[in-house]
């Protein structure tokens, strides 16, 4: 909720109110703390008045980092290497090319309704979901198939990186600019996960992985969970080495995922 939020933040401000007083940064002066803080440009400020004089006073938080804010109750979401590839111009699905990734992880932390928001739980304990509005210029990433479109699709084989087996997929290359998704669901991926995953194929574990980490973007039009790809499900249950999860194929989730897809495709 926005209290835990509005929490946080005033803890951090009384940490960093006190550090500075027991300091002696504000020698000669009787700082008097007065007022909530407030988040500008992913910086917490504050106003203290000054008692010599009645001096107003804007400070920003002295010791500022994702450590310090995340120690007041603040949620931070990583982006690992797998998921970098949202902001890769040559990537073949969902495409964010307007913000830096280290902006996407910002807006998601110093936004009050993001950080309020509850994970979804998903049918694996190590993965979750969050779906938010859309902050970004990035399209939606599926399409429902109509008569009006299916000119537009086109098949292929193509894997996800390098060391990945090719598969056949579908998709849609429309010819025109598609308008910015409403939503964007954030697939995450627990820390031990993805540390497993990584060892299982001789890759680089992603640096400064949190307890939730970003492996997917999916833009959508939806506000709900969307079913993963029927191949998506297959190759995760071939096993880490082979770029999956390690998650067996559940028959009734994957007739789900089969009865979305069959009337939609992705856009590239």
């Amino acid at each position: 909720m926005r209290n835990n939020l509005k929490s946080a933040i005033e803890r951090a401000i009384e940490h960093d109110f006190i550090n500075r007083v027991t300091s002696g940064e504000w020698v000669g002066q009787i700082p008097k703390y007065t007022e909530f803080g407030h988040l500008r440009d992913g910086v917490i400020h504050y106003n203290v008045i000054m008692d010599m004089g009645h001096q107003m006073r804007n400070v920003s938080l002295k010791s500022f980092s994702f450590q310090t804010l995340k120690d007041f109750g603040f949620r931070r979401f990583k982006i690992d290497n797998f998921g970098l590839r949202h902001f890769d111009t040559n990537f073949g699905g969902t495409k964010i090319l307007d913000i830096t990734p280290q902006d996407f992880e910002s807006k998601l932390m110093f936004d009050p309704d993001i950080q309020s928001m509850k994970l979804i739980d998903s049918e694996m304990d190590f993965c979750k979901y969050l779906i938010i509005p859309n902050f970004t210029k990035c399209k939606s990433g599926s399409e429902e198939i109509t008569i009006s479109n299916y000119q537009y699709l086109r098949s292929g084989y193509s894997a996800r990186r390098e060391g990945e087996l090719p598969v056949l997929s579908r998709w849609f290359e429309f010819p025109i600019e598609m308008p910015p998704a409403k939503y964007l669901q954030l697939v995450l991926y627990s820390k031990d996960q993805l540390i497993k995953e990584a060892q299982s194929r001789s890759e680089e574990v992603s640096p400064d992985l949190e307890d939730w980490n970003i492996i997917a973007i999916l833009g959508q039009n939806s506000g709900e969970v969307e079913p993963m790809i029927p191949v998506t499900m297959m190759r995760n249950a071939l096993g880490m080495e082979e770029g999956g999860n390690g998650q067996p194929l559940d028959k009734e989730e994957y007739q789900k995922s089969v009865d979305f897809w069959s009337k939609r495709a992705i856009v590239k």
